[in-house]
């Protein structure tokens, strides 16, 4: 952010009094990555946002969690329904998507930076996107099962279905409003 200060001085006319511009960078302090993880795929990056999975401490291990909760429930369910044969392990990992930025702050999606369409509940790391299908974008994500795996572990959170048309349809977890 570029901010410009200008001191109004008497005895000087508009074109002589001085002005300062100086970078000021804001961010949203002890925010984590989100680490690769083997029940989770972190998905989404892109050119205007290549670091999109922060979070503070807490969500971060949340959703570890869920994914590792989630794995293993719909494991065990894919295993009565498969008979013990062996079944694609992707069919259970989530797929995280953004959460907020590396310093927190504008999420913007659509790269038009100080415009409307920002990400605005992702400023602080206390909330991220899950793709509504399986790694490979066969299978729907029971999203009752994640909701009681969310609702029943972190006391406030909970599931959000979120459907803003042209295909992107996703869930949200939310864990805390930013203050």
């Amino acid at each position: 952010m570029n901010i410009i200060a200008t001191a109004q001085i008497p005895g000087f006319t508009a074109a002589q009094q001085p002005s300062h511009a100086t970078d000021l960078t804001t961010e949203v302090e002890g925010l984590q990555a989100l680490p690769a993880g083997t029940s989770y795929d972190l998905v989404g990056a892109t050119p205007f946002h290549t670091n999109n999975h922060y979070g503070i401490p807490g969500v971060v291990t949340a959703l570890q969690r869920i994914a590792y909760d989630y794995y293993n429930a719909t494991h065990r369910v894919q295993n009565i329904v498969t008979h013990g044969k062996p079944i694609d392990q992707n069919h259970m990992r989530l797929r995280y998507n953004d959460m907020s930025l590396i310093a927190g702050g504008l999420f913007d999606i659509n790269g038009q930076w100080g415009k409307t369409g920002g990400h605005a509940s992702h400023t602080c790391g206390v909330d991220a996107d899950v793709g509504n299908t399986d790694a490979t974008r066969t299978f729907s994500i029971n999203e009752d099962d994640l909701n009681n795996i969310i609702i029943n572990d972190f006391s406030g959170a909970f599931l959000i279905h979120e459907d803003r048309g042209g295909g992107n349809e996703h869930l949200h977890i939310h864990f805390a409003d930013c203050t």
